[in-house]
C-alpha cells in the first residue's frame, strides 16, 4: 500500500502504524465458526466524511485465539480527508458483534430482515461518536 508512507511521516502511533503494516481485512475473511455461523465482510466509514473506506485501505487482524469469538482490530485510511478512523469489536459465532465504547462492552445482535442496515447503523454508531 503506498499510503504506508505517508501515515510513516504522521504522527500516528506505532501500534496503528504496524495495523497498516498489516494485511487487509478483506483478504482474511471469511470469519468461519465451525457449523455455527460465519462472517463474510466488513466495511467502514471514514469518521471525517462519512464515505466508505476502500476495501484494501481498512488493514489489521483478526485475532481467532477463542473458538466462538473472533477480535478484529482495524484501522482505515480515507485518502480524501487524510484522517484514519480505528476499529475494534469482536464477532461472535452466534452472529453478535460486541464493542468497547467509554469502557464498556456494547453488544449488537442481527436480525435476518435488514441486516446489512442494521451493521451499517451499529457501526456509525460505535466509532462516529463525538467526544
Amino acid at each position: 500500500m503506498q499510503d504506508i508512507e505517508i501515515l510513516r511521516k504522521s504522527k500516528l502511533s506505532k501500534e496503528t502504524i504496524e495495523l497498516f503494516e498489516q494485511p487487509s481485512i478483506a483478504s482474511q475473511l471469511p470469519i468461519v465458526f465451525n457449523e455455527d455461523g460465519q462472517w463474510d465482510e466488513f466495511s467502514g466509514e471514514c469518521n471525517g466524511c462519512h464515505t466508505p473506506i476502500p476495501q484494501e485501505a481498512l488493514r489489521g487482524t483478526i485475532d481467532r485465539s477463542w473458538p466462538n469469538v473472533a477480535t478484529v482490530t482495524a484501522a482505515g485510511f480515507c485518502r480524501p480527508c487524510l484522517l484514519v478512523t480505528p476499529f475494534k469489536f469482536r464477532v461472535h459465532s452466534d452472529m453478535r458483534m460486541t464493542f468497547p465504547r467509554n469502557g464498556v462492552w456494547h453488544e449488537a445482535t442481527a436480525r435476518p430482515d435488514g441486516f446489512w442496515q442494521q451493521l451499517l447503523q451499529f457501526l456509525k454508531k460505535a466509532f462516529l461518536k463525538n467526544e
